[in-house]
């Protein structure tokens, strides 16, 4: 049977989430081993830990968006010190998947990425010219990677990378009934240490609001009933369209260009809102635009996951 490895971000659940559901549908097919950190595997243990996979912990963080927000620092050595660990490991495995962490390309050529941003491009837009942008970015320009993306959210560069494979939401489609009655707002915070702002921000619509909704941090509260207030990354987005509900996307200034670009693409495409935290938030006429929301999403190709999936057999 052939093998496949798939490398994840350190940063946050949403990148192993991701792996894992690929990997699900590949199981017959290939031995999958995931490398990846030892707080991401213990987020999903439950879930995960009876799957025929091999999970291996990483000794060195790759990118930790938060604590380079928290430092304002880049760590590149801490990179490179990343990318030297695991290079031992990239030829033992027929086939490599990268999510989405450039840098393993410097020992093996062939390496797949997957994701919707580059993370040079955030570097780049956090700090100008630097050692991890320049890096990451000439490793993709000389080698132009195959790229797994969500075609809906591609960000930066990524939009003109010339050797893409485009999917779209990794959920299935559901057909939920439209709703104007609004009852429950769901608050979810940011899995990792972001900014102060995101919790002073979360604070005060819980506040606000208390009186008049329901106030929830919980994800099971996903229904048609339901408002998400979310920080929008790609797996929490997924989430919100699986199972319904109107994503409410907020951002920080401050925060990575994936985030904020990402924020507005899903209000231009109708699957929900964008607010920058800095402004005054009200949910006055939010319920006037699910019916928008509910008709665009039909229009969008669902099932990425087993489709990821199908193409990955076929790389060999």
């Amino acid at each position: 049977m052939k093998t496949i490895a798939f490398f994840t971000c350190s940063n946050g659940y949403g990148h192993l989430k991701r792996v894992v559901e690929v990997s699900k549908n590949l199981l017959e097919d290939f031995h999958v081993t995931i490398f990846c950190e030892k707080y991401q595997y213990d987020k999903f243990n439950k879930e995960i830990s009876e799957l025929p996979i091999s999970f291996k912990f990483y000794n060195i963080e790759n990118i930790r968006w938060d604590k380079v927000l928290e430092n304002n620092k880049i760590y590149f050595k801490q990179y490179m010190d990343w990318i030297n660990e695991n290079k031992t490991h990239l030829f033992d495995y027929d086939v490599v998947v990268s999510d989405n962490v450039a840098g393993l390309l410097l020992h093996r050529k062939d390496i797949i990425l997957m994701g919707s941003f580059l993370w040079h491009d955030v570097y780049f837009n956090k700090f100008g010219t630097n050692e991890l942008s320049t890096f990451d970015s000439n490793l993709i320009q000389e080698n132009t990677p195959r790229i797994i993306t969500n075609k809906y959210v591609e960000t930066g560069t990524l939009r003109k990378h010339s050797n893409k494979i485009q999917f779209g939401w990794g959920c299935e489609y559901k057909i939920i009934k439209p709703t104007n009655n609004f009852k429950k707002i769901v608050i979810v915070k940011p899995s990792l240490s972001y900014l102060d702002n995101y919790t002073n921000f979360f604070n005060k619509i819980s506040k606000k609001y208390k009186d008049n909704y329901l106030i929830s941090n919980d994800l099971r509260d996903s229904d048609n009933d339901s408002i998400f207030v979310i920080r929008p990354g790609i797996g929490m987005l997924t989430h919100c369209i699986e199972n319904g509900t109107f994503p409410i996307c907020v951002y920080d200034k401050s925060d990575s260009s994936e985030i904020i670009e990402t924020a507005k693409l899903i209000e231009k495409m109708g699957l929900g809102i964008s607010h920058d935290i800095s402004d005054e938030f009200s949910l006055k006429n939010i319920q006037n635009l699910v019916d928008i929301y509910l008709y665009k999403r039909k229009t969008y190709e669902f099932n990425a996951y087993e489709k990821i999936s199908d193409y990955l057999k076929k790389v060999i």
